[in-house]
């Protein structure tokens, strides 16, 4: 099959879960298949790609992503989608199947557009939908006026393809008034599990890990009022906070005022490897996420046995990936004297509820794989073609 992956971001040149999803996706349908990456130019200077098994084309040029609040600037994902649009209109015979992105908006309309001037070998329209807002979430989230104009796109891109793909329970309710056939994907996660002698943290055990972007619906800035409570019930719990963005400062004033310069540190971006080696050691992943599509973050804790410490947010689907007491809590309402306790729980069962998190990242490691997602994406590719030939 002739496949193609569209998304504006591209591994390892941008970091993030779906990044490192849609790279590994991207690598598995390459074994069998010929697979197409179409993105963005990685930088202004347009840096070499690498090597990889799949082509990337690049139909626009870099800029920056986020604006000061941390949310997407417009413009870039609207040049993207004129990239993708011209593209597809020249080269749209050249692939069987196209699947991209649900976010940017742009892309989805602008290959379905492309799309309706080919009558004959027109390619199957596959749109994954990482996460689904209501519309109440996009007026808090950009505003009146731009939050209905961002909802009513949403909802005109339910329509454009001819099959959808989700990856959680939550999303999947959300996407009750698409067209076309959902399919649900348990399979995000692209490291293998490390072997049975797999060590216990390194330390003492009583650090919690945050990974993330600092903005406001990921919560890290619960973090130190977190961190200062739980330290009255036990003095040696710490915290690492990783990551960057528009609250960075205000965290790191808040780590200043409560005196915790020594207990809660905040290093930035790290490399992949001393995410892995931070997540190994700690005690917990702590994620007080009010928005998450996945969760990838879970999985990649529990692979060394750490547990995580969510909340039953509305918009947080990384719930889902929880069971209590098994790799993890669900915190109901999370204040930080409540996460505190979750916090001190998980310290106290220590080895305990390590090795009932690494058992259960190894029972569910089959359905939890990029591998069980590139099979089941393999099989409904080959049905839309040949339904599509059948006619």
């Amino acid at each position: 099959m002739r496949i193609a992956l569209i998304y504006d971001r591209l591994y390892p040149q941008n970091i993030g879960g779906l990044e490192r999803y849609y790279d590994a996706l991207a690598r598995g349908l390459a074994a069998a298949n010929a697979v197409s990456y179409i993105t963005r130019s990685v930088d202004a200077e347009g840096a070499p790609i690498g090597d990889r098994p799949y082509r990337v084309i690049t139909v626009a040029p870099n800029s920056p992503y986020y604006n000061s609040r941390g949310n997407r600037r417009i413009w870039p994902t609207v040049r993207f989608g004129f990239g993708v649009f011209l593209h597809l209109l020249r080269r749209g015979h050249e692939y069987d199947v196209v699947q991209s992105a649900s976010f940017p908006f742009f892309s989805v309309l602008a290959a379905r557009l492309a799309f309706s001037f080919r009558r004959r070998n027109r390619p199957k329209l596959v749109v994954d939908w990482l996460e689904v807002w209501p519309r109440d979430y996009w007026i808090t989230y950009t505003g009146s006026f731009f939050g209905r104009v961002g909802y009513a796109i949403q909802q005109l891109c339910m329509r454009a393809p001819d099959q959808g793909v989700t990856y959680s329970v939550m999303h999947e309710a959300r996407l009750g008034a698409h067209r076309a056939p959902i399919l649900r994907l348990t399979g995000l996660a692209t490291e293998m599990p490390p072997a049975d002698d797999t060590p216990a943290p390194e330390g003492p055990g009583h650090g919690v890990v945050f990974a993330g972007r600092h903005i406001p619906e990921k919560q890290a800035s619960l973090i130190p009022a977190v961190i200062e409570e739980a330290r009255k019930a036990n003095g040696a719990i710490s915290a690492t906070i990783i990551g960057d963005g528009p609250e960075r400062a205000d965290i790191a004033r808040m780590i200043a005022d409560r005196g915790l310069e020594d207990v809660v540190k905040l290093p930035g971006f790290v490399l992949d490897e001393e995410l892995s080696r931070a997540l190994r050691s700690a005690a917990c992943l702590l994620l007080p996420s009010l928005r998450e599509g996945y969760g990838l973050i879970v999985i990649e804790a529990a692979a060394y046995g750490t547990p995580c410490i969510t909340i039953d947010a509305p918009d947080n689907a990384a719930k889902e990936l929880i069971v209590n007491g098994v790799n993890g809590y669900v915190v109901d309402d999370w204040t930080p004297a409540n996460l505190a306790k979750a916090v001190v729980e998980v310290v106290k069962q220590g080895p305990q509820l390590r090795d009932s998190t690494l058992a259960w990242h190894r029972d569910s490691w089959q359905e939890l794989s990029v591998q069980s997602s590139v099979e089941r994406l393999e099989r409904v590719y080959g049905t839309l073609i040949d339904s599509s030939r059948s006619r």
